[in-house]
């Protein structure tokens, strides 16, 4: 008889030999490829637009566009936020201490998280207990569950036990089914149990996160095909204009009224001459020089792709002929500045829910009970300012007291110092030098002129 857990596992686990699973399968192929472009392992993709392209003997273009466009545009966690746990001043400074060593590396997988959310528009962050603390996995290839009058709003979860995008759908890999009460482990091929347990936290420890959630059904969302088309062009056209360099370098030699069985080897060389039998004749020809039109239209391809992610008309420019101020860099990159908000309103709310399941797991495998009480402050992204306007602006912030030298100090080199009391030190530091330096540097005449120049006290 049929267990009512293996029923569970035979209604969410995938076949992949079955035709019904032809649109999803679809759908992962894309979500693939989107983060093969992002890792830059496109060089299949592009010889399978030559025949036998190992004859010609020029390297694959891979220029990855894909990542620097993911990497520019996301800035939410550019900064890492300060996490608020508990309320301020109300003495649970220990418990802050622990959440941070239980979520140490969080801000780089949130960093991450936005990258790949950027990338395919719908993820899973899934915080899991590992090496005795608690770590953010990214889940790209998944199935959802949903229960029968919310198809909108998943109960469960089913995606394979691997992390590399270039493992096929038919491989024999483990799957995992997760709800709010069991995890399971299966055959993915066979759908067998493998193992199961309860993990007694009486909720999906899962946070689904869209750029946009859809109306239609819930996995209704796509990648960026946008950018993984503008990367293809590029690389091929990329490819085209090596090709197009060397054969115009060297040319295509050919000869003609030679009889067809006779081989004649002819030297290539400014001391060679050819002689050649009656009616023969030799020659070369030179592809046209296609290097400049191709040129444009790379950057004529990415920067209409580049629009549509907000970014200013001189991205693609790796150099710029003339140095901007930094008021014209803020205007062009106003768009994209506006479109952060929304995006640190959307990762506000995904950090809320993951405390909430975070909390639970510190209570549950760790035995530690966090406040409930959360909050999440973003930092403002860094105003850009040439040097002479960032001084400026230094200047006027000390002379009205609304900052100090140590925490200037602090701000551009904060690799070097641990806090601000270690930047005070070495402001202090540096000051009792060079006034010692000045003082020693005065002449005699120097110090005359300090003298008289000293104000006497009055005598009454």
């Amino acid at each position: 008889m049929i267990s009512l857990t293996e029923k569970l596992i035979d209604a969410v686990g995938w076949s992949v030999l079955s035709s019904q699973q032809d649109n999803k399968n679809e759908w992962v192929k894309l979500r693939n490829l989107a983060i093969k472009y992002f890792y830059g392992r496109t060089e299949e993709e592009t010889k399978e637009y030559y025949i036998d392209f190992d004859k010609k003997k020029v390297p694959i273009e891979n220029n990855n566009v894909t990542k620097r466009v993911i990497e520019r545009t996301s800035l939410v966690y550019m900064q890492p936020p300060i996490r608020l746990v508990g309320k301020e001043g109300d003495g649970n400074d220990s418990q802050r201490t622990r959440y941070n060593e239980l979520t140490r590396g969080k801000d780089e997988r949130m960093h991450k998280s936005e990258k790949f959310l950027n990338l395919l528009n719908l993820i899973a962050v899934h915080p899991a207990v590992r090496n005795k603390q608690i770590e953010h996995d990214i889940i790209t290839d998944f199935e959802p569950r949903f229960a029968d009058d919310d198809p909108m709003t998943p109960i469960g979860i089913s995606y394979p036990l691997h992390r590399s995008s270039e493992v096929l759908r038919n491989d024999k890999i483990k799957w995992v089914y997760w709800d709010d009460k069991e995890k399971i482990i299966y055959d993915g091929a066979t759908q067998k149990i493998i193992s199961k347990e309860q993990h007694n936290l009486g909720l999906l420890p899962f946070r689904f996160v869209f750029t946009d959630k859809p109306e239609t059904y819930f996995m209704d969302v796509e990648p960026a095909i946008d950018l993984i088309e503008m990367n293809e062009v590029v690389n091929v056209l990329g490819t085209d204009a090596t090709l197009n360099m060397r054969y115009n370098s060297h040319g295509q030699y050919y000869g003609t009224g030679f009889r067809e069985e006779t081989k004649i080897r002819l030297e290539i060389g400014a001391d060679h001459m050819w002689t050649l039998p009656d009616g023969a004749s030799a020659g070369v020809l030179t592809p046209p020089n296609m290097i400049q039109s191709m040129s444009q239209g790379i950057k004529d391809k990415i920067r209409v792709v580049t629009n549509n992610f907000h970014l200013p008309q001189g991205f693609i420019e790796g150099d710029q002929a003339q140095p901007e101020s930094g008021t014209a860099l803020r205007i062009r990159n106003q768009e994209l500045t506006d479109e952060r908000v929304g995006d640190v309103k959307r990762w506000r709310m995904v950090e809320e829910d993951l405390y909430k399941i975070e909390r639970r797991i510190a209570e549950v495998n760790f035995k530690q009970k966090l406040p409930e009480e959360f909050s999440v402050d973003y930092k403002e992204q860094d105003q850009i300012l040439t040097s002479e306007e960032q001084t400026a602006r230094d200047d006027w912030a000390l002379l009205h007291n609304q900052t100090t030298e140590a925490k200037i100090l602090l701000r551009d080199n904060p690799d070097k110092y641990e806090n601000l009391e270690a930047a005070e030190k070495e402001v202090t530091k540096n000051r009792d030098f060079n006034k010692a330096k000045a003082e020693s540097e005065k002449t005699p005449t120097d110090r005359i002129f300090e003298g008289l120049n000293t104000e006497k006290p009055e005598v009454e």
